[in-house]
């Protein structure tokens, strides 16, 4: 629901932040109950390590992976990483102490947009306390800082923003997010319908130019990152062709059928 205002007829403003903040803090406890220090690094977030890792030694992700994301996550944990060796961080561990305040964060989001939409501080409560039971994805967020853990935070602040009808953010934020894994792209086209809707009959102009800047800003890491290290055609192999092509058997002939049509000739006319 876009509301511009906070319907708080079960707390002040002030009681409210107290209770989020409650919340976060028990949000970064059930992270940090995995321990840190020794959480086993398996699977994906073995992969996302590395990636971080090849990024702060400056190679070019998708030239020495076969990586399938957009590049922003290994960003954010190659900036952390870097963070973290002015302290003497080991380095998958700088991402793990990040990821704890981003669980908390996402946590205390999810109470502020369930509590703006009905105006009852049980239900952000619920929102809260559903999202910090998921505990995959705490689990998952105590050996690295997770893509999806990302998509969610951005998604819940795009959600936000556009309760306080602040569009620009909640294009950036979509966006953002979208970088991290890019199914999370559809977020970006619910944030422009909700838009569209709550301004209409607006004139177009200023609010496509609002959503236009907030979705550049958004864009504009992964898009440096792909520009600098020469990777966009790498990038749109292992993002988009190789994921959309499905191998048939060699009794056929070795040949592809292909998930999505319009891939097919972009990829000969390479």
């Amino acid at each position: 629901m876009v509301d511009g205002r906070d319907r708080d007829r079960d707390c002040g403003r002030g009681s409210c932040w107290i209770q989020a903040l409650a919340l976060g803090l028990l949000a970064a406890a059930s992270v940090a109950q995995y321990d840190l220090r020794e959480q086993p690094i398996v699977g994906d977030r073995a992969y996302f390590v590395y990636l971080a890792q090849a990024v702060l030694r400056g190679d070019a992700i998708y030239s020495v992976s076969f990586f399938g994301y957009p590049p922003l996550a290994p960003l954010i944990s190659a900036a952390a990483m870097g963070l973290g060796g002015l302290f003497d961080l080991p380095s998958h561990l700088a991402p793990r102490l990040l990821a704890v305040p981003v669980f908390a964060s996402s946590t205390m989001l999810a109470f502020a947009v369930a509590r703006a939409a009905t105006g009852r501080v049980w239900a952000g409560a619920v929102a809260a306390l559903f999202l910090m039971g998921m505990s995959r994805l705490a689990e998952v967020s105590a050996a690295t800082l997770e893509p999806k853990l990302l998509v969610v935070f951005f998604t819940l602040l795009a959600q936000r923003a556009l309760q306080q009808r602040r569009w620009m953010l909640a294009a950036a934020a979509s966006v953002l997010g979208a970088g991290c894994w890019h199914p999370a792209g559809l977020v970006c086209l619910a944030v422009l319908a909700v838009v569209v809707y709550a301004e209409w009959p607006r004139p177009a102009r200023p609010l496509l130019r609002d959503c236009a800047l907030g979705a550049a800003l958004g864009a504009f890491p992964s898009l440096l990152y792909l520009g600098v290290s020469g990777g966009v055609w790498d990038f749109w192999q292992r993002a988009v062709v190789i994921p959309a092509q499905l191998r048939l058997p060699e009794a056929n002939g070795g040949g592809r059928a292909w998930d999505a049509p319009w891939v097919e000739p972009l990829v000969r006319s390479k």
